[in-house]
């Protein structure tokens, strides 16, 4: 009997300290964060209207940037006001997990899209674009006030700077810190579907050649690293994602292109630092090692709303801080 009610005991004891050992936190146990450990925490930016602002209710994120000192800004479509005509597109503020508007109306010409280049001293500045044909979006750059909503926005044109034999339709825009823009070009009239891509150096009135002949279907995105002022170059080739560094110092490619696998049939160049390259596939966000191969997957997406199937991301930025942020169809997740 004694030997009976000392294994009951026991057990007990055992019982007690497994249901002590589930109720410990990983914080409690291992003394960090799940952030401090690598792990992401999930959030959805909530943009905060107005009786003059009201957010449409699908498709309103455009495009989402990290401004050259880290913050996050975006660009929603939105609705005017009932004695009002018309769809208009306002500048947002992300902080933390909370949108606030900044500027109302880009003044966009019927049949005009943007994306967002930049904000800086009081303005924002944004590519705005149109569609020519089925093959070519010519665009140029709008500045708009971020503190006087009567003020009209202004069309820049940086163009000038450019040599005289090439052809004057932009195809893209991008913005860099100190004054400097990527402009992709037409190759010629004769090859629509490659591209030219230059610096320009707004200030000088100056350009360089950064990459030519490159097909539109290469799918070629830039992310600016602020670290080492430096271009991530990524492209579709052969069936994977390939990624170079270019260094705007030196005005010239510094190593062999990183090759990567993805899945989901996409991948998106989220950002870069001195170390790595990130981007997003339909496994989740990952981390590849500057000049190496070996794809690090560092936040599952099962265990998200990234693996949501109606939610498709569009874009993906990087913090220097380490957030990433994913545009999907009409909102925006943070990790």
């Amino acid at each position: 009997m004694l030997k009976k009610i000392i294994c009951a005991l026991l057990a007990a004891a055992v019982i007690v300290s497994a249901t002590a050992c589930q109720g410990v936190s990983e914080e409690q146990k291992t003394g960090q964060t799940p952030e401090q450990k690598g792990g992401f925490i999930e959030n959805e930016v909530i943009f905060n209207s107005s009786e003059d602002l009201i957010l449409l209710s699908q498709g309103n994120v455009k495009s989402i940037i990290v401004n050259f000192d880290g913050t996050v800004n975006c660009l929603c479509m939105y609705d005017l006001a009932s004695d009002e005509e018309g769809i208009k597109q306002s500048v947002f503020a992300i902080n933390g997990n909370e949108g606030e508007p900044l500027c109302k109306d880009f003044g966009a010409k019927f049949g005009e899209s943007y994306n967002l280049l930049s904000v800086d001293e009081g303005y924002a500045y944004a590519e705005t674009y149109q569609s020519k044909s089925a093959s070519f979006t010519e665009s140029t750059i709008m500045m708009a006030s971020i503190t006087d909503d009567n003020s009209e926005a202004v069309r820049l044109s940086i163009l000038d700077a450019l040599p005289q034999n090439v052809e004057k339709k932009v195809f893209q825009l991008q913005a860099l810190p100190q004054n400097r823009y990527i402009v992709a070009v037409l190759n010629s009239e004769s090859q629509p579907s490659k591209l030219n891509y230059f610096v320009i150096d707004a200030a000088s009135n100056e350009s360089y050649e950064l990459l030519s002949n490159i097909e539109v279907s290469a799918g070629l995105t830039i992310r600016y690293i602020s670290e080492t002022d430096e271009l991530a170059i990524r492209r579709q080739k052969d069936g994977k994602g390939s990624v170079g560094v270019f260094s705007l110092g030196e005005k010239k490619m510094l190593s062999e292109e990183t090759t990567f696998s993805y899945e989901g049939g996409y991948s998106i160049l989220a950002g870069a630092d001195a170390e790595a390259i990130y981007f997003v596939d339909g496994g989740g966000i990952n981390r590849v090692t500057r000049g190496g191969t070996i794809v690090e997957r560092i936040m599952e997406a099962k265990r998200y709303e990234l693996n949501s199937p109606q939610w498709t991301p569009l874009d993906a930025v990087r913090t220097p801080d380490g957030e990433f942020y994913v545009t999907m169809f009409n909102n925006i997740l943070i990790w």
